[in-house]
């Protein structure tokens, strides 16, 4: 457990003073814990897990190997009738909110297909990603391949490349705990994945492992928000949701914020 706060510690570029003064104790304490001569309360295991983006359960196992995973980001530009990356889901681009869902993984390098309009207009509305630690690449899609083709080329030709989350439509997700989700697929999960919500439709997201098989069906649990964008009536509803969550005062798909809490502003 001690090792696996100390590399999730020096992950998001925190010293053992910054973890101490969050949790309200001595870095001495956290010293211990690390060297493993001591263990944190379980009230301080909740609040390291949100420190960490992780749970609690990957902590107590402390299995440090499956933390520094090398996972790669898969996003096609598939969109129902009318709507392109750059259509606005209240304040912003659709396409944040994909890249958000990317970025709350802890995941910067990124795969974008799409048709050269779509990636011109994506290209256009973004700022400047490399800025936020995110690296994209973008290839014209070929229609007449398959997207597990695709997925399973570059899984398997990538070396140590360990998996890949795909998004390859518009969905709307929302929960405190929607980050924990997402690396619980990566971290523990040993199969592929497809994402579902409760009433059975597919989030057009999952996530793929070398060794992929037939993908298994995940349900986002209660408490989450999570349901396809595929007409106007959709993105008006996630758009309504948004205004409510936003005048509360918290921020949705803001990738500058996501890229400072997820550490992924190494530099600045």
């Amino acid at each position: 457990m001690g090792k696996a706060i100390a590399f999730l510690r020096k992950r998001y570029g925190l010293t053992q003073k910054d973890v101490a003064e969050y949790l309200g104790i001595s870095d001495k304490a956290v010293s211990k814990w690390e060297r493993g001569l001591g263990t944190p309360d379980i009230s301080f295991l909740v609040k390291l897990a949100m420190i960490f983006d992780t749970d609690i359960e990957s902590i107590l196992e402390g299995n440090i190997a499956n933390f520094d995973l090398n996972w790669h980001g898969y996003l096609a530009l598939d969109y129902a009738e009318g709507i392109s990356p750059n259509t606005l889901l209240y304040d912003k681009p659709v396409v944040y909110y994909q890249l958000a869902y990317l970025m709350l993984a802890s995941i910067t390098d990124i795969c974008v297909y799409g048709s050269p309009l779509q990636i011109h207009v994506m290209k256009q509305c973004l700022p400047d990603m490399e800025e936020l630690g995110v690296h994209l690449a973008y290839r014209s899609r070929n229609n007449a391949e398959r997207f597990d083709t695709v997925v399973r080329r570059v899984v398997q030709e990538t070396t140590g490349l360990d998996g890949v989350m795909y998004i390859t439509g518009l969905s709307f997700l929302y929960g405190k705990d929607l980050t924990k989700v997402f690396r619980r697929q990566i971290y523990n999960v040993y199969e592929s994945v497809e994402l579902f919500d409760r009433m059975d439709r597919s989030m057009s997201m999952g996530f793929f492992r070398r060794k992929m098989g037939r993908p298994s069906h995940a349900t986002f649990e209660r408490g989450m928000i999570a349901f396809p964008i595929d007409d106007y009536a959709a993105l008006y509803d996630a758009a309504n949701i948004v205004s409510g969550i936003q005048h509360q005062g918290e921020r949705v798909a803001d990738l500058m914020e996501i890229a400072s809490q997820r550490g992924l502003l190494h530099d600045r």
